[in-house]
C-alpha cells in the first residue's frame, strides 16, 4: 500500500454536524448517558456516525489487538462509550497526534460485539467483528511482512527490472521507517487506517491489488492503475491470514495523508447505509490501497 493510500490522512473533515445541548462529560465505562433512552451497550436508532462501520480486529490470546473508534462532528467529551458485551472488549480514552479523540477498543476474545456511542438523547453503533487467530498466524504474518526479499538497486516499486518482478518482496521495502521506496514509507497499515476492512478485503488489497467498493485510494501517491499492476504479492494462504493478523496487532497510529479512519466516511470508513457502506460508489481504494 502506499504512503497515503490504504492508510493516509492529513485531512479529517467532519461529515456530521450535530448540535447537542446539555451533553454530559465523556465516560469510557459501560454506564449510560444521562438523558439517553438507551441502556448501555444498546442503540435503538443509530444516528451518530462512527468510522469504521463495521469494524474489524483479531484475537489470538498472545498479542494485543486494538482498534480506535471515534464519532464525527461531535465534541468527544460529550460521548459516552459502551459495548453490548463488556466481557469481550476493554474501552479506554485515546487522542491521536492529530488531535482526534475517541475510545480505544481492545479485544478480549473472538466474536461479534456492538460498540455504542451515546451523547444526550442520540446514539450510534458499529459492529466489531473479532476474528479468531493463533500465535502461529501472527508469526507467519510477521515473517512475511518484514522478512521477505529486499529491493535491490534498479528495481522499481513493483520489485521488477524491466519485465521481471519479484512478488515475494518484504512489505517493509515500501512501508515504515526502514523503507527504501520513499514515496510510500509514510503509508501505514495500523488499525487506525485498516480497521474498516474485513480479512478478505485486506487479502484482496495486498494479493490482488483490489480495494472494496467505497474504499479510499489516494492517487497523489501513485496512479491507481499503476498501483493495481504491481501490488499483487505472492504468499500462501497461511501467510495471507498471518499478515492480516499481524497488521491488526500493530499499535493504532496516525499517518500523514487522507487515510486515517479509512480517509473518513465514504472512503474506507464505510458509512452506515443499507449495504454496509460497500455499495456502488466510492470509486477508490482504501487508504492502504496505494502501496
Amino acid at each position: 500500500m502506499t504512503q497515503r493510500s490504504l492508510l493516509s490522512s492529513t485531512g479529517t473533515g467532519l461529515l456530521l454536524a450535530a448540535v447537542l445541548a446539555g451533553c454530559g462529560s465523556s465516560s469510557q465505562s459501560a454506564s449510560g448517558t444521562p438523558g439517553s433512552s438507551n441502556a448501555p451497550g444498546t442503540c435503538d436508532k443509530s444516528v451518530l456516525l462512527i468510522p469504521f462501520t463495521p469494524m474489524y480486529t483479531s484475537f489470538d490470546g498472545s498479542h494485543t489487538f486494538k482498534v480506535p473508534a471515534v464519532v464525527d462532528g461531535i465534541d468527544p467529551t460529550a460521548i459516552t462509550w459502551s459495548a453490548s458485551d463488556m466481557s469481550m472488549v476493554d474501552l479506554e480514552p485515546f487522542t491521536d497526534p492529530q488531535g482526534v479523540s475517541g475510545t480505544m477498543v481492545t479485544a478480549r476474545k473472538a466474536g461479534n460485539v456492538d460498540i455504542v456511542a451515546s451523547a444526550g438523547g442520540l446514539c450510534g453503533k458499529t459492529n466489531l467483528i473479532i476474528s479468531a487467530a493463533t500465535a502461529d498466524d501472527w508469526m507467519n504474518g510477521n515473517m512475511r511482512y518484514n522478512d521477505g526479499v529486499t529491493l535491490q538497486p534498479g528495481m522499481g516499486p513493483g520489485g521488477g527490472i524491466g519485465r521481471m518482478r519479484d512478488p515475494t518482496l518484504a512489505c517493509t521495502n515500501c512501508h515504515g521507517d526502514t523503507a527504501t521506496m520513499g514515496a510510500f514509507r509514510t503509508v501505514a497499515h495500523t488499525p487506525e487506517q485498516t480497521g474498516g476492512f474485513s480479512d478478505a478485503d485486506l487479502m484482496n488489497i495486498f494479493r490482488n491489488g483490489m480495494v472494496p467498493a467505497g474504499g479510499y485510494f489516494d492517487p497523489s501517491i501513485v496512479p491507481q492503475d499503476q498501483w493495481q499492476r504491481f501490488h499483487k504479492w505472492q504468499m500462501t494462504d497461511a501467510e495471507a491470514k498471518g499478515i492480516v493478523t499481524y497488521l491488526r496487532s500493530l499499535t493504532p497510529t496516525t499517518q500523514t495523508g487522507k487515510g486515517n479512519f479509512g480517509g473518513r466516511l465514504g472512503d474506507g470508513g464505510f458509512r452506515p447505509r443499507g449495504d454496509g457502506g460497500r455499495g456502488p460508489g466510492g470509486g477508490g481504494q482504501d487508504a492502504a490501497a496505494s502501496d
